[in-house]
């Protein structure tokens, strides 16, 4: 992730967060990527550990199955607007679709 796009991306976080849940919010956002980060590594050397490396493969492909699995299920692949029950930035109010 590059961290050019932090800032944009905070402000726009900030503005759905409930009211008080800035600091929050944003914490989450800034270590999700280090969690990740762990948890791959964590990962793949659980792999490497329990056999050849001719194994990290197929790992990787379930891995990449999953995540577009979980794309595809977020509802949010081909979306002209907001996400249904989400809060718009500019008025506050809950969109319903």
């Amino acid at each position: 992730m590059s961290f050019a796009v932090i800032g944009p991306q905070q402000h726009r976080i900030i503005a759905y967060a409930p009211v008080g849940g800035a600091p929050l919010v944003t914490s989450l956002n800034l270590s999700a990527p280090y969690v990740a980060s762990f948890g791959a590594s964590a990962l793949g050397a659980g792999v490497i550990a329990g056999g050849p490396a001719l194994y990290m493969l197929p790992a990787g492909a379930v891995f990449t199955g999953a995540a577009g699995l979980f794309v595809l299920l977020s509802d949010r692949v081909g979306t002209d607007g907001p996400v249904r029950g989400t809060v718009r930035a500019d008025t506050r109010r809950t969109v319903r679709r």
